[in-house]
């Protein structure tokens, strides 16, 4: 077993929330983050990391889920399915720079896909760059016009710039 250092913080209701895909009103600003702690995760490499990242990832287990992503790519199952994992994971606990670097290697490896916008949208939202989430969204839901995924992020942007608008 092999142990990697990751970082963990508490997300805001309205992050968890839209991670999900419920909508609802009274949304906070989401660039409210509570301060990371750092903790250390065992991984064991029998298992299979990608299936367990995306287990932890659901379960709001954020570190565990970073970790499992960071095992998957040291074993190379499913790179860009990882690097989009770790991506979102970070955004989630508020870590954007690490965030950031695992998009766009997501992105030199895949290119610019629906999945890709959809999550930099979200992303976005969490950092409270609405109009930057707002225009990576649209691109999210042209190039994949069935997802509820993406419709469900645009309806909860759509509140979350509601929220927001200054009342007269």
């Amino acid at each position: 077993m092999s142990a990697i250092i990751v970082h963990h913080s508490t997300v805001t209701t309205c992050a968890l929330v839209l991670l999900s895909g419920c909508v609802s009103t009274g949304l906070e600003p989401f660039n409210q983050l509570q301060p990371t702690e750092v903790r250390e995760v065992t991984v064991d490499p029998s298992l299979e990391p990608l299936r367990h990242a995306e287990q932890m990832l659901r379960k709001q287990a954020y570190n565990q889920a970073i970790a499992y992503y960071l095992a998957a790519l040291q074993s190379e199952q499913t790179q860009p399915d990882a690097l989009l994992g770790l991506a979102s994971s970070y955004s989630l606990m508020g870590q954007f720079a690490n965030a950031d670097i695992y998009f766009n290697n997501y992105k030199t490896l895949k290119g610019p896909d629906s999945a890709y916008h959809n999550d930099l949208g979200f992303s976005l939202m969490l950092r409270g760059e609405l109009a930057a989430a707002r225009a990576t969204l649209e691109q999210a839901i042209a190039q994949a016009p069935d997802s509820p995924t993406i419709t469900n992020n645009l309806r909860a942007l759509k509140m979350l710039e509601a929220d927001m608008r200054p009342q007269s």
